[in-house]
């Protein structure tokens, strides 16, 4: 049986047991430590300092502006409306959910396959290691991951992806999206909207759905210019190349049209 530990309506400072705890910290600024075992721990309306520590952890913000850690296990953090800190420590392998809700937040994924997720506000979201499921829920998000096989799912308003190692796949869903797509042959859904991509050399192709002619852009990387790209068509749409170098395959356009000076910008104009 979980022991339960409540706090004051003051600033309580809470250590949990080495089993598995639920701690309530109830009002005031509180530092609520798990320690080992499977603890739920659960802040108040102020500013909350949460560390899950050992075992498999639920923490909850529920208000103000909080720091919510996980340690290793397989953690569930949940933030509340407040503009808060979500994060496992960088070298946990768990497989967590973390997920803003309301406020500005900033999420932080650990080494596993991590689920996180922001909510309508402006988001920064970094992913680690694992194959991670970074999901923007609206607002002006930042998405970035660094290793693995990631999934990047942003809204309809106008996100910043920002994608690292590994093969990714990118939905921007709409609004004036950049995409930085990194390492890897990655995919790269586009929406409506004037969409930014940027091509870069020695770092793998990308595959490009829903290019809009008439709104979206490619920014050229260091070392490209635009005299240097060929442009083909193929069965799966048309390559853009240089130097013998596949930067991208294009989707529904043809390389006539794609075959523009227009359509490239130096990336320093994408913000």
């Amino acid at each position: 049986m979980a022991n339960t530990i409540n706090g004051t309506p003051g600033n309580d400072l809470i250590e949990g047991t080495p089993c598995d705890d639920q701690i309530n910290g109830n009002g005031g600024n509180d530092t609520l430590l798990g320690g080992a075992g499977n603890d739920q721990i659960n802040g108040g309306s102020d500013t909350d300092t949460i560390l899950g520590e050992d075992g498999d952890d639920q923490l909850n913000g529920n208000g103000g502006d909080d720091t919510l850690l996980g340690g290793a296990g397989n953690n569930q953090i949940n933030g509340g409306s407040g503009n808060e800190v979500l994060a496992v420590t960088a070298e946990s392998l768990g497989n967590n959910q973390l997920n803003g809700n309301g406020g500005n937040d900033i999420i932080n994924g650990g080494n596993g396959d991590d689920q996180l997720n922001g909510g309508s506000q402006a988001d920064r979201i970094d992913g680690n290691d694992g194959d991670d499921q970074l999901n923007g829920n609206g607002g002006n998000d930042t998405l970035a991951s660094l290793g693995g096989n990631d999934t990047l799912t942003g809204s309809s308003d106008g996100e910043i992806f920002n994608a690292g190692d590994g093969d990714d796949i990118i939905f921007a869903n709409g609004g004036d999206d950049i995409v930085f797509s990194g390492e890897g042959n990655d995919q790269v859904f586009l929406g409506t909207g004037a969409a930014k991509v940027l091509l870069s050399t020695g770092e793998g192709f990308d595959t490009i759905f829903n290019f809009d002619l008439s709104q979206a852009k490619f920014g050229l990387g260091s070392g490209l210019d635009f005299q240097d790209l060929d442009f083909s068509d193929t069965s799966q749409g048309t390559e853009i190349v240089s130097d013998g170098d596949l930067l991208a395959v294009v989707v529904g356009v043809q390389a006539s049209q794609i075959d523009n000076p227009d359509l490239f910008i130096n990336p320093d104009l994408f913000f």
